[in-house]
């Protein structure tokens, strides 16, 4: 009878040991955390700066969150004009703190949480400009930044027609789809920007998923919605792999015979 405690202790150490190898080790319980896919890398190759261009995060692999990103900006030429960032990406609560690797003291962006864990706010230094950001249905609808506001404008299948801002003319960014075509997984981050560096910092970081189409997108254009754009481009040879990840695609001037440009996008998976 003695035995018997001493094979019901060696069962329980084996079945520590045993949880102790799970591969989400991280969970506490409560619903399982389910797997998903987020942006690791986003290469324009327009050309090739030194600095990543536009982006490439590291995770931790213990909660799977990004914790560092190096990333630059589709907004000034020539490249060793592009304002870039190398950020360590710190969390704390309701905030995400993005510090400057070369200098610990300088937090060069702050973004708050609202209870839904959805951005709520975000400000940061003279590259980054403040944003404060409205959600409807979980959704996001519009933001301000300065005197300006946006808005987000879907089509009924989920995809984002449009993103207008409030002056003459309605100005904006603007989206066209092939509606014969999905894909489970999409980035598109090709176009040029102008003073949303901040916006457009979130979006590398995947804190706006709403914003990756349902349907595949084949043109951009920048300008006055009924007026002139200054930037249209066609999306072209969309490359998907076996699991419905667009990993590339070409870029290209409206009736030019080849692509201007193309994206590379390199996906990670993550338990959320």
């Amino acid at each position: 009878m003695k035995k018997i405690p001493a094979l019901f202790f060696t069962l329980i150490l084996l079945v520590l040991f045993v949880s102790s190898c799970r591969k989400i080790d991280w969970w506490g319980g409560g619903v399982p955390p389910t797997r998903i896919y987020d942006v690791e890398q986003c290469t324009n190759t327009l050309y090739n700066p030194v600095h990543p261009f536009l982006f490439i995060k590291t995770y931790d692999a213990y909660t799977s969150y990004p914790r560092s990103i190096d990333a630059s900006f589709f907004n000034v030429l020539p490249p060793d004009q592009l304002i870039r960032f190398s950020l360590k990406i710190v969390y704390r609560g309701s905030w995400i703190y993005l510090i400057n690797q070369n200098n610990p003291n300088d937090t060069s962006l702050f973004v708050k949480l609202n209870p839904a864990g959805r951005v709520e706010r975000c400000y940061g230094d003279e590259n980054l400009s403040n944003h404060e950001f409205f959600y409807k249905n979980n959704r996001l609808v519009s933001y301000k930044f300065g005197s300006l506001s946006d808005t987000c404008i879907y089509d009924s299948y989920g995809n984002i027609l449009a993103i207008k801002t409030n002056v003459p003319g309605g100005q904006g960014h603007f989206f066209q789809y092939d509606y014969s075509r999905k894909a489970k997984y999409q980035f598109y981050k090709d176009e040029v920007v102008n003073l949303n560096n901040g916006f457009t910092l979130l979006t590398y970081l995947g804190l706006f998923p709403e914003l990756n189409p349902v349907n595949v997108r084949i043109k951009t254009e920048l300008g006055d919605e009924f007026g002139f754009k200054f930037w249209s481009r066609n999306l072209i040879n969309h490359q998907f792999d076996a699991e419905g990840k667009l990993i590339r695609y070409d870029v290209t001037v409206p009736a030019a015979p080849m692509p201007e440009y193309s994206m590379i996008i390199k996906w990670r998976a993550v338990w959320r």
